[in-house]
């Protein structure tokens, strides 16, 4: 009786050779799990450099609408000063998504890698996401201040 039960629950499927697309395929999914953990980091590197860099291009601009005889008037400095906290905000979280992380692997057990894979992978998504959003919001904020003080 378990033998048929088990001939049973067994099926058979029509297997095929692999044809060179399917070896493509095969190849840019290689490819695709390889790099996503490099990507996300890759992001983090790039983004570091434009959150920083925003400050500069926000303070020059804050000169143009401000001339040294006007200045920023002192009522409002520090409402100013916010986009460059939130560059500078983002540029630390997109630094903690580019910094290495230390897990404990098993190198012998799949499913370790795949977890310590997810995990970082998951880490780095959301210092990217978090760094987004505060860039954007410094970004938008400082745009809205220097055209709407003038």
């Amino acid at each position: 009786m378990d033998n048929e039960v088990l001939t049973n629950a067994i099926k058979s499927v029509g297997v095929r050779d692999v044809t060179i697309q399917d070896e493509a395929l095969l190849e840019a999914g290689r490819k695709l799990l390889l790099n996503s953990v490099d990507d996300s980091r890759n992001y983090c590197q790039q983004m570091i450099t434009v959150a920083i860099s925003a400050i500069p291009i926000y303070i020059a601009l804050l000169k143009l609408w401000f001339p040294d005889d006007k200045g920023v008037p002192t009522q409002v400095v520090v409402l100013f000063s916010v986009p460059v906290f939130l560059f500078l905000l983002a540029t630390l979280i997109f630094s903690l998504g580019y910094l290495p992380q230390h897990y404990e692997i098993n190198v012998g057990n799949i499913h370790s890698i795949e977890k310590v894979r997810k995990k970082l992978m998951r880490y780095r998504a959301i210092c990217g996401y978090i760094g987004f959003i505060l860039f954007c919001l410094g970004t938008i904020l400082g745009v809205m201040l220097v055209l709407f003080a003038t």
